[in-house]
This record gives C-alpha cells, sequence and structure tokens, in this order.
C-alpha cells in the first residue's frame, strides 16, 4: 500500500473519508434492518456502503502504522512529550484498528442480511404467484428468523462503530490540533 500521495502522508487524507461514511453506513444498517418498509428504497445504498465503508477504514488504519512507525522513530526517547506522544499514537491507532474490523464485520452482516431480504422477497413472490394461480391464500408468514438474529447483532455493532469512528477521529484531532 502506497504510503503517500504527492508527497503528502495518505493517512491524514484518507481519514476522512471514514469519518463521513461509518456515521452514514451505521444509521443506514440500523434503518435498514429494523424498519423493514424502507429496505426496498435503500437497499442498493446498504449494498455500497457495506463494501466501500470497510475498505475506506482499512485504508486509514493500515496507512496509520507506517506513519505510527514513523512519528515514534523520531521521537526522544525518554522524555515526557515522548511518552504522552506515544501513548497518545497508541490509543488512536487502537481506536483505528477495532473501527477498521468493527466496519469489515459489520459489512459482512449488512451484505447477509440484504441477501436473506432479497431471498425472502423472492420467495413471497414466488409463493404469490403460485397462489394467485391456484386460487389460495398463502397460509403461513415467511420465516424471517435469520434476519431477526443478523438484526440483533447489527444494531450494537452500528452503535460500536459510531463510538469507534468519534473516538479515532477525536484522538487524532487532539494529536494534530492539541485541544
Amino acid at each position: 500500500m502506497p504510503t503517500e500521495i504527492l508527497g503528502l502522508p495518505l493517512h491524514p487524507l484518507a481519514v476522512h473519508i471514514p469519518v463521513v461514511l461509518v456515521p452514514l453506513f451505521a444509521l443506514l444498517a440500523i434503518v435498514f434492518s429494523c424498519v423493514p418498509r424502507v429496505r426496498k428504497h435503500c437497499a442498493w445504498l446498504l449494498c455500497i456502503l457495506a463494501v466501500m465503508t470497510p475498505l475506506a477504514a482499512a485504508t486509514a488504519a493500515l496507512s496509520g502504522d507506517p506513519l505510527a512507525l514513523q512519528l515514534l522513530g523520531e521521537l526522544a526517547e525518554g522524555t515526557e512529550i515522548a511518552d504522552e506522544t506515544k501513548s497518545a499514537i497508541s490509543t488512536h491507532a487502537t481506536y483505528g484498528g477495532l473501527l477498521m474490523w468493527t466496519t469489515i464485520l459489520l459489512g459482512i452482516l449488512c451484505l447477509v442480511l440484504l441477501f436473506l431480504v432479497r431471498r425472502e422477497r423472492v420467495a413471497l413472490t414466488a409463493t404469490k404467484d403460485d397462489n394467485d394461480n391456484n386460487d389460495e391464500n398463502p397460509t403461513g408468514k415467511p420465516r424471517r428468523i435469520g434476519q431477526i438474529v443478523v438484526t440483533v447483532f447489527i444494531v450494537p455493532l452500528s452503535a460500536l462503530a459510531m463510538f469507534l469512528v468519534y473516538n479515532a477521529g477525536h484522538s487524532g484531532a487532539e494529536m494534530v490540533w492539541g485541544a
């Protein structure tokens, strides 16, 4: 992975994409999983975000590792400022790494949910067509256990992703701007 773009470190440029995409992805994942009537309107957007957001988070996290190593190598050992900076870099890297893995898992779960919803929609259409031909009413509701189980994991993971993106961004901003 390249570490620079036009002589600038990639990490400060790359972090802005997950800062926007992660909250959008997390909120859409919650709405999609909890409000079935909006699913047909936003499935394509959730699919795009389920792929793009983990890629953006991984790019930001993985581009930060070489920058952190460079900064840590430049610090003088044993000084109080160096110890504080090392601690801040470590905290920021931890949040970024956790965010990367959280968004990857959330992306996979959202793709599974999209598959389950699509499968149910196809099954309902086939059942409706069969019943129209036989002039019978459907006797049972489709099974949604898989969707419920996936939703049980999507909602807290989405909240965790928003927590982590906030803390990763805040800890990075504190290092840069010294708030």
